[in-house]
């Protein structure tokens, strides 16, 4: 994006992906998944964080761009990062679920499950597409998918209803044209919780001083007593109790619908 619109060089964006590359080929993996938080200066793992499936299917996302915008070199590091994250590993075949985490000094190591809908969509799609560690299309199937509304159709939301839930793989993929064996569309799915968030934060206009019809998409960011994960907006949960609300309101939460509700986007 920066050298496209002339903000740097092709050579200086160039230099900056292939130095990331190679350190990110360097660093310390599990069966090629990647720790959450790793130590700026050395690469390893900070804060005794989790090996993620989550942040590593993010930075693959990543890596498999900037492969295919540079070709060259560039693009052979790349496939070799995304060839070496082993997806089914990281599956419990009893449940047919991806685990959330994994620490290595914790017992069997893994933690939690992807068994409700949230960010992880990328995860199917990229594991499914592995040419070296393929998983089987029943395992996007085997998390619960549970529709709920505010205000407008009903449509699957996040167990906490950030809305970031219903924006991060998108920004890589393209699902407005595909509708599953189910009849989902996750595009469509995502107009649906934005519009949710817009008609709320309305709603809540006289409650809360902040939040209101252009100051929307809660969701979960920085809060006056730091990182709030619980942050979002009904439908949450199974009785619309999972969310926190203290009025704080994230600017990209509303900026990153753009491609679901660009007008709602473009006056919030």
């Amino acid at each position: 994006v920066g050298i496209d619109k002339g903000y740097i060089t092709f050579q200086e964006g160039y230099d900056r992906i292939d130095g990331t590359l190679d350190t990110l080929l360097s660093m310390k993996r599990t069966e090629g998944f990647f720790y959450h938080f790793v130590d700026i200066k050395s690469g390893e793992r900070a804060w005794g964080s989790e090996v993620s499936n989550i942040d590593t299917a993010i930075l693959m996302m990543g890596v498999l761009s900037a492969g295919q915008y540079f070709g060259g070199d560039i693009q052979v590091k790349a496939e070799q990062l995304y060839a070496e994250v082993n997806w089914p590993w990281f599956i419990d075949e009893n449940v047919d679920q991806f685990y959330m985490a994994y620490r290595p000094e914790k017992g069997k190591g893994f933690e939690g499950y992807w068994d409700f809908y949230a960010e992880q969509l990328m995860l199917y799609v990229l594991a499914a597409g592995s040419d070296t560690y393929p998983i089987e299309l029943s395992t996007y199937y085997a998390f619960t998918r549970h529709y709920a509304k505010y205000g407008g159709e009903p449509f699957i939301h996040s167990w906490f209803g950030s809305i970031f839930t219903y924006q991060f793989s998108h920004a890589w993929i393209d699902f407005s044209n595909y509708v599953d064996q189910d009849g989902v569309n996750w595009f469509e799915n995502s107009v649906e919780a934005s519009l949710s968030q817009v008609a709320f934060a309305t709603n809540m206009d006289d409650k809360y001083l902040t939040i209101g019809p252009n100051a929307w998409g809660l969701s979960a960011s920085d809060s006056p007593n730091g990182y709030n994960g619980l942050y979002g907006a009904p439908p949450s949960g199974y009785d619309n109790k999972a969310h926190e609300i203290d009025d704080t309101v994230p600017p990209y939460g509303a900026i990153a619908s753009i491609i679901f509700v660009p007008e709602e986007s473009k006056q919030a």
